[in-house]
């Protein structure tokens, strides 16, 4: 996908991504890429998790990875009444050091 030149037209996207994961400049490539087509995109960073944290919720903030994805895909996917601005772009840092 990130070999892909241009992502317009994409539906609104959501990368979650660890600190400490080997694909975590893959994701930061595919935000930065997500950006300059213009796709609506928010990025989840968990600072302090690994790779494969997302569906364990006894790992770190995997309940809380995963509360953040369900709450994305609800939003859109609210029907033809929700709109979701084409330049939005959201990147939220989570400390995992206090859990």
């Amino acid at each position: 996908m990130l070999l892909a030149d241009d992502f317009a037209g994409l539906p609104p996207t959501q990368v979650i991504s660890a600190e400490w994961d080997v694909l975590r400049d893959d994701s930061a490539g595919l935000v930065e890429k997500l950006k300059a087509s213009r796709v609506s995109c928010t990025h989840v960073h968990y600072t302090r998790a690994t790779h494969g944290f997302f569906p364990f919720p006894t790992i770190g903030s995997g309940t809380d990875a995963m509360r953040e994805f369900v709450g994305f895909v609800r939003e859109v996917t609210a029907g033809p009444t929700h709109t979701v601005p084409t330049t939005q772009q959201t990147t939220v840092f989570k400390d995992l050091q206090d859990e």
